[in-house]
């Protein structure tokens, strides 16, 4: 290693030559042992700091009212489709029986629409039951 400071900070290397800039190629064994010498001792700047109960509190409230706006969009997504097959199969139905000559094959069809609404709503109802569980946690454990 050298002692001669200027060298080091001007850029140019032993032999006269100056640097791109780019990191130079280094061993295994020289890496390992720069990151053993050069790791910071533990002082009170690189522990984490530890919060008062007042901003513990605070920031637990921020994150339980994240929490509670996650779960509501998803129970107002599930509402979504039921309103949807509500009105499809109102819709349909109104169609279906508002004439005789009007085809009754349509309420099959809607049939259908309504199974797949089912199905969306399922999917939703899995993601809103994994917010809601969050919620209960904080609602029941703080």
């Amino acid at each position: 290693m050298s002692t001669d400071a200027r060298s080091r900070l001007s850029g140019s290397s032993s032999d006269g030559r100056r640097d791109s800039g780019s990191l130079r190629r280094t061993t295994n064994t020289s890496t390992a042992e720069s990151l053993k010498t050069e790791r910071p001792p533990n002082t009170v700047e690189t522990l984490p700091r530890k919060l008062s109960s007042s901003e513990f509190n605070m920031a637990l409230v921020h994150f339980y009212r994240g929490e509670v706006q996650r779960s509501n969009t998803w129970r107002n997504r599930l509402d979504t489709t039921t309103n949807w097959a509500v009105l499809t199969a109102g819709a349909t139905l109104s169609f279906a029986f508002s004439a005789p000559q009007n085809p009754h094959f349509v309420i099959l069809i809607n049939s259908l629409l309504v199974a797949f609404f089912l199905f969306m709503e399922a999917r939703r109802y899995r993601y809103y039951e994994i917010w809601s569980s969050r919620v209960r946690v904080l609602e029941t454990g703080y």
